[in-house]
């Protein structure tokens, strides 16, 4: 068998987080809260604005 070479060897560290967790940020939860809330919010809005546009579109047809 060959000795492995010290180079070859990769290093790990106890302490230090993984690459892709410390390049994402965790957010508060209050601040999801707003964000979701914030998104509810723009959902309902949008959908009651093609709601209104496809009502004005079928009552456009009926009294035509």
């Amino acid at each position: 068998m060959h000795p492995m070479h010290p180079t070859s060897m990769s290093v790990l560290h106890r302490n230090t987080p993984p690459d892709h967790a410390s390049a994402r940020r965790k957010l508060p939860g209050w601040l999801w809260f707003i964000a979701l809330w914030c998104g509810g919010v723009a959902a309902a809005v949008s959908l009651g604005f093609v709601f209104k546009l496809f009502m004005n579109a079928t009552l456009f047809a009926v009294t035509r």
